[in-house]
């Protein structure tokens, strides 16, 4: 796990006086908070929108198999490559033989399974934290609709939301504001109640069949399992 000893090494920063950042999906901050059990002025927490954890056996299973595809380790993953525009990103591999993956979103195994819903953890499906209220500081993620709101921002090179949550949230934007383009927006129009980070996302009708496979079966032959051709970018 990523975040396997995070916590208490978190807990040791700040008690040293260190200032620290945390990010992550508004669970783990969540998770951070219920750990420390008292609030730190020096810890500020970041979370992103979020609509889903996949399970991370299926993560080691697609780099086992591109790594045995190009006979060669892994040295670079970048899975939001915007080389082919922000709205439709790749999945881009460098590997140590100087070999390369780059896959447009709707085309690539393991982002077709994460964005079709079919490899999430249970808890997503019931998630406590699908609301316009954040347990963080401030909250991030890509800003899908800009186009409709805003077309002059729409660059295609990606636009965030950032929404401020706290006091000490509202403090440190006031602090790093004179060097960004922004500009406010109705939080119901930037992330209105259909939106994928405020509702839980509905279990796949495969998603115990998945599973059962996992092991079993290549990511070619999971992948079917989804049954769809085009799966959704949006994650927000």
């Amino acid at each position: 796990s990523l975040n396997k000893g995070i916590y208490s090494l978190i807990k040791k920063k700040l008690n040293d006086g260190r200032i620290v950042l945390y990010s992550g999906t508004a669970c783990q901050v969540a998770g951070l908070k219920k750990y420390l059990q008292k609030d730190y002025e020096n810890l500020i927490t970041v979370d992103i929108l979020c609509h889903g954890v996949p399970t991370p056996k299926l993560w080691k299973k697609y780099l086992e198999e591109m790594q045995f595809l190009k006979k060669s380790r892994i040295k670079e993953i970048d899975l939001r490559n915007k080389e082919t525009g922000w709205k439709e990103y790749s999945i881009k591999i460098c590997f140590d033989n100087n070999e390369q993956i780059n896959e447009k979103f709707d085309e690539n195994y393991y982002m077709k399974m994460f964005l079709g819903n079919l490899c999430l953890r249970p808890s997503c499906h019931d998630c406590q934290y699908k609301d316009i209220e954040h347990p963080s500081d401030i909250t991030i993620g890509d800003y899908w609709g800009i186009e409709k709101q805003f077309p002059e921002m729409d660059d295609n090179k990606g636009i965030s939301i950032i929404k401020i949550n706290t006091c000490k949230g509202k403090k440190i934007f006031a602090e790093i504001s004179s060097k960004l383009v922004y500009k406010k927006v109705d939080i119901e129009v930037a992330l209105p109640p259909t939106a994928a980070s405020r509702k839980s996302v509905v279990r796949h009708s495969n998603r115990e069949k998945f599973f059962q496979q996992v092991d079993k079966k290549s990511m070619e032959q999971l992948v079917k399992l989804t049954k769809t051709s085009k799966c959704r970018r949006k994650v927000r």
